[in-house]
């Protein structure tokens, strides 16, 4: 508000506003401020508490303000000062603007954008698209963004939407952010943007997503891998096979199930079960084939 210090260098205010509409100016509804010179700017500040009790209901608020060059003779709505003067009359109470939450959700390491939505409180007071949206930063400060270790990168632009940009490894709800805009009377409204990255989801290497595979003799993981179209690394990983171990013919072995398989049967040696050689294969990674021949011994029934 304006105010005049009249022919003194200071003077000082003191103001009420019934804020319960009690009829009555109580303690708690006071605001105190200095006049210096001619036409300042004085600005009274209200308590929370009484701010949170108004009247909601009322269409008019009752206010007095005191103008004295002594303090003390305007501590209190009434009583004698021996300068200056007092006035009584209505405020108007209006609906302030308003701000909504905003939550969005998104794949992991993926970025999300959203804008909360802003509401001015009177009709004829809108939002200022003129002033540009801001995000308030860990300490109160106004900023274009503001990044939480571990988390992520919030930013925005001027028309107040919001852009997440999550750490590669971050999940779950974060910590969100409070953008700021003002209507075309400068009065401050907060709103909230709060993301929440979901787990990416990896396919299980379980039966669904692969096949099996006999291995033949004297085949390497590399034959397999030429053969089948799944790379060697593939086959490691799906198998938890060690770089240094061996894969034996005839054994089983997983490959993804898109894998075009070749898997002939092994062939038949036309020996009998008196003279019967078994083959192992044991087939080193790297294309290394050793073959080992043992006969089985056979009771004479003689």
């Amino acid at each position: 508000m304006k105010a005049d210090s009249g022919s003194f260098d200071k003077s000082y205010i003191s103001a009420w506003i019934d804020f319960n509409n009690n009829g009555k100016f109580d303690e708690g509804e006071m605001a105190t401020s200095s006049v210096n010179g001619k036409n300042d700017n004085v600005v009274l500040t209200f308590s929370e508490d009484a701010v949170k009790n108004m009247d909601k209901n009322a269409n008019y608020l009752g206010a007095r303000v005191r103008i004295a060059a002594n303090a003390d003779d305007i501590n209190q709505p009434t009583g004698q000062a021996f300068t200056g003067e007092v006035e009584d009359f209505l405020i108007p109470v209006e609906e302030p603007p308003q701000g909504s939450v905003r939550e969005d959700r998104g794949k992991q390491g993926q970025a999300q954008t959203g804008a909360p939505t802003f509401n001015g409180g009177d009709p004829e007071v809108p939002i200022n698209k003129d002033v540009a949206s801001k995000l308030i930063g860990p300490n109160g400060e106004l900023t274009d963004e503001v990044t939480i270790e571990g988390e992520g990168t919030y930013t925005v632009d001027n028309e107040g939407n919001v852009t997440f940009k999550p750490e590669p490894g971050f999940t779950g709800e974060g910590t969100g952010v409070r953008v700021q805009r003002e209507d075309t009377n400068g009065t401050k409204v907060t709103a909230i943007y709060t993301p929440t990255v979901e787990l990416e989801k990896i396919a299980s290497n379980n039966s669904n997503s692969t096949s099996k595979y006999t291995v033949k003799p004297g085949e390497t993981l590399k034959d397999i891998a030429n053969n089948n179209n799944p790379t060697i690394d593939k086959i490691v990983e799906l198998n938890n096979i060690n770089t240094t171990n061996y894969i034996i013919s005839g054994s089983t072995i997983k490959v993804p199930k898109n894998a075009e398989l070749n898997n002939n049967q092994l062939p038949d040696t036309g020996e009998t079960n008196k003279s019967s050689p078994i083959w192992a294969t044991l087939t080193a990674i790297f294309g290394l084939s050793l073959i080992f021949k043992r006969k089985k011994k056979i009771k004479d029934n003689k």
